[in-house]
C-alpha cells in the first residue's frame, strides 16, 4: 500500500477545514487539491478525499466500459502552429517602422 493518493478531481475544504468536498459544492471554501496532485493517504483519510476519489473513478466510465475523454480520440490532431522568423516587414523597434 502506497502512503499517497492521486486526486482526480479538484476538491476544496470546507469553511471548518475538516472535510473536503467537489468545487461546484455549495459547502466548498478553499482549494485544498488538483486532478494529478499527489497527498498522503492519512491525510486524505482524514479529510474524505478519498471517498470523492471512488465516485470520480465511477464517474469517468461509460456505460460500455472505457473511460470518457479526448484519451480515446484517436482523430485527434495537433493545431496547426506556424513557428519561425517575423515577417521581413517588421523592424526591431517601433522607430524604423515608421
Amino acid at each position: 500500500m502506497s502512503d499517497t493518493v492521486e486526486i482526480k478531481q479538484r476538491l476544496c475544504l470546507t469553511e471548518d477545514g475538516k472535510r473536503v468536498v467537489p468545487e461546484d459544492d455549495p459547502e466548498a471554501r478553499w482549494l485544498w487539491a488538483i486532478p494529478g496532485q499527489r497527498v498522503s493517504r492519512k491525510e486524505a483519510e482524514r479529510l474524505g478525499a478519498l471517498e470523492h476519489a471512488s465516485k470520480a473513478n465511477e464517474d469517468d466510465v461509460e456505460d460500455d466500459g472505457e473511460p470518457q475523454g479526448e484519451d480515446n480520440d484517436e482523430s485527434f490532431e495537433p493545431p496547426n502552429r506556424r513557428r519561425g522568423r517575423p515577417a521581413g516587414s517588421k523592424n526591431r523597434t517601433p522607430d524604423e517602422n515608421k
